[in-house]
């Protein structure tokens, strides 16, 4: 396991795409929920998280 997302506002909640691979081997993708909630998206509109490597 690389993260246990917790489903807060920093953190996110349910990866959502696939990983994606950056150029300097960091992994990028997305969540459904976290971030900011608005009038559309009372639990978050989602986050973009980065993953990199120690």
């Amino acid at each position: 396991m690389l993260h246990s997302f917790k489903g807060s506002r920093k953190d996110g909640q349910s990866p959502e795409a696939g990983l994606a691979l950056g150029t300097a081997g960091q992994l990028y993708d997305s969540t459904e929920y976290g971030g900011g909630a608005t009038s559309l998206c009372s639990s978050g509109c989602g986050t973009v998280f980065t993953l990199t490597a120690p």
